[in-house]
């Protein structure tokens, strides 16, 4: 029998799962102010998502980019899932503040980082794919006039005497 202490909050008791990544990142800062703030900035920053996003498209079905970058966050969301259930040990505490790390430089660094590259490759392919389209359009207007050329010397010999 362990004796109650009011003070304490036993080791062995954990949020619920939903709640897990949010308590690993609170525990990966050894600061109690700093995993508090940290805490309350990793559910900011998912409100700021919108104002960091740079991309010009908004649907991730034509960001092939991020939709890699984005299994990257989900994995990392499950790790600090795991790790939010764990005891406060040396491997756990090392992997949390790994994992949380890579939580923020995801939303800071990486998605506002995709959203120039992919506008900026975007742009690129638009501009290549005007002039490849622009080169076909004078070559189909050569090919016309190459055509319509063969076509009057083809034509009836009476016909051109007629129209002399």
């Amino acid at each position: 029998y362990i004796p109650a202490n009011h003070m304490v909050t036993p080791s062995h008791i954990v949020p619920e799962w939903y709640f897990l990544p949010f308590y690993a990142i609170l525990r990966s800062i050894p600061d109690k102010l700093g995993g508090v703030l940290a805490m309350f900035g990793a559910i900011v920053v998912l409100f700021l998502i919108p104002f960091i996003n740079q991309s010009e498209v908004r649907s991730s079905a034509f960001r092939p980019l991020y939709r890699k970058a984005f299994w990257f966050l989900v994995a990392d969301f499950i790790i600090l899932g795991w790790i939010g259930q764990k005891v406060v040990e040396t491997p756990y505490i090392e992997i949390g503040q790994v994992a949380t790390v890579i939580y923020f430089l995801f939303f800071l660094v990486v998605l506002p980082g995709l959203g120039i590259l992919e506008s900026a490759m975007m742009k690129t392919s638009t501009k290549a794919n005007a002039l490849k389209i622009i080169a076909a359009l004078i070559l189909n207007e050569a090919r016309a006039i190459e055509f319509h050329k063969t076509q009057t010397k083809d034509a009836d010999p009476q016909d051109a005497s007629k129209s002399q």
